[in-house]
């Protein structure tokens, strides 16, 4: 299983987390680009292996790879804090292990999910910006009929909320 995280600011635990259960995460510096991220998953939905993505500000918790490795879901991942609320109440939603929107902080992608995402190569607006990439790749795994499934650990999400989207990317 592969482990990717795209940075701009990596947050100083992010990486420690990782390597604590085993897995060396690949590093992918998106600075300076904003459509670095979305190039960034377009690339991975090409690869043949499972992926799991973990954005720059999330610190994953203990054994949540070996319950990626262990989920027979082709797409699963964990909630996490969105300012002073949980993913996805932060957002009107309901928190359901089935169904739910899947937020890109802690995700793991398998062939199934992968080969379905491959579309959004053909959409020239998911690489205009670096903005909230999750939601096009939740609409074609809803329209491609594939499970999303929560795992219940909750992450931390060190995010500064205190920054503009403007500011900085992802």
């Amino acid at each position: 299983m592969r482990v990717v995280v795209g940075y701009t600011v990596l947050h100083p635990r992010v990486v420690p987390a990782i390597v604590r259960q085993g897995y060396e995460p690949e590093l992918v510096d998106c600075t300076g680009d904003d459509s670095a991220w979305p190039r960034l998953l377009l690339s991975l939905f090409e690869v043949a292996e499972d992926v799991v993505i973990v954005e720059h500000d999330v610190e994953v918790r203990s054994g949540i790879f070996a319950a990626f490795e262990a989920c027979p879901h082709p797409a699963c991942f964990h909630r996490y804090r969105v300012g002073n609320q949980s993913w996805p109440e932060a957002f009107g939603e309901k928190d359901e292990e089935f169904g739910a929107f899947m937020p890109l902080g802690c995700t793991r992608l398998r062939a199934e999910a992968l080969v379905a995402l491959r579309v959004l190569a053909d959409d020239p607006t998911f690489t205009e910006t670096w903005v909230s990439r999750d939601p096009p790749m939740n609409a074609v795994l809803d329209a491609a009929g594939i499970t999303k499934h929560r795992h219940p650990e909750m992450l931390v999400h060190h995010h500064d909320y205190s920054m503009r989207a403007s500011d900085t990317p992802f």
